[in-house]
């Protein structure tokens, strides 16, 4: 089945009618209080849906592939029409057509060609925010349904996405709306899902925060130091000090980022800006700083 972005609800799907009411029987559960029916048309109608991510969490700027899973508990089976997706403007779906296209061109093209054309999951991804929807092709036959689950039985449906901002990002939640559309027998019914899953920087994102961070604590100690004087008398000197307050940043970030959660941190690195205050006070206070980031023997 293909993608079919923003395509129109079916003018076939109609809400279901009203239960019709019956008098309370031994089989049917009645509320002690005033009477009522218990059950309701949803409990009756209702289908089991989960998602999930299949890495358990989602590193902005790389692609991760979310799943939906139908499962049918009644005694008859149901035909899926439609997944919807009420997509946040933070994240963007990858069309799976477009990616495949650009796939090939790229795999023909010259080597120069292929690194200045940027990421192809850009390429290939939507606009921030477009509503996700996998359904029938227009024109598909009557009677043509997306999936059929059987009693006891489940269906799924993945697609690829991506949170393209990464740099300055922290980590959180996102959580958004979803809608599958099916039948049983001949009613249409809709069932809502919520769509949550947390979210982190990458690691590249820190790395450049601590270079930076290292760059500006390291000029902060030499005009603390030495004055302004000593940036053009000892150039060499200062590039020095700069280029080895980077690299033990980097190492600090990496080590921080493979640290075990049992051993208690000295300062927490969480995105760029903790990056940075990492490089800057490896930068300002030097190579002790860095002894109690990583341990040293």
């Amino acid at each position: 089945m293909d993608l079919v972005p923003n395509q129109p609800a079916d003018p076939g799907y109609s809400p279901s009618p009203p239960p019709t009411e019956t008098a309370p029987s031994a089989s049917t559960p009645v509320n002690p209080t005033n009477g009522n029916l218990v059950s309701s048309r949803m409990q009756i109608d209702a289908i089991k849906i989960r998602t999930s991510v299949l890495q358990g969490f989602v590193v902005a700027g790389r692609p991760f592939t979310l799943t939906t899973i139908v499962t049918n508990p009644h005694d008859e089976p149901i035909d899926i029409e439609s997944y919807r997706y009420l997509i946040p403007y933070q994240v963007q779906w990858i069309n799976d057509q477009a990616f495949d296209r650009e796939f090939e061109l790229r795999r023909v093209a010259r080597l120069l060609t292929r690194l200045g054309s940027g990421s192809i999951w850009r390429t290939a991804a939507s606009p921030p925010g477009q509503v996700m929807w996998y359904s029938k092709q227009p024109g598909a036959p009557d009677g043509m349904t997306l999936q059929v689950v059987r009693p006891g039985e489940s269906q799924s449906y993945s697609f690829r996405a991506l949170i393209p901002q990464w740099l300055f990002i922290s980590g959180g939640q996102i959580t958004f709306q979803g809608t599958v559309a099916y039948r049983r027998g001949a009613e249409a019914h809709t069932s809502t899902f919520e769509v949550s899953f947390p979210f982190r920087p990458p690691l590249r994102s820190i790395t450049v925060g601590a270079v930076i961070g290292a760059v500006l604590g390291t000029v902060a100690r030499i005009l603390k130091d030495d004055g302004s004087a000593a940036l053009a008398a000892k150039p060499g000197e200062a590039l020095t000090a700069t280029v080895l307050a980077i690299i033990l940043s980097i190492i600090g970030v990496v080590y921080s980022s493979r640290r075990s959660n049992d051993v208690q941190p000295v300062l927490t690195v969480e995105d760029v800006w903790g990056g940075m205050i990492l490089g800057f006070l490896i930068g300002y206070l030097g190579h002790e700083f860095f002894q109690k980031i990583v341990p040293v023997n």
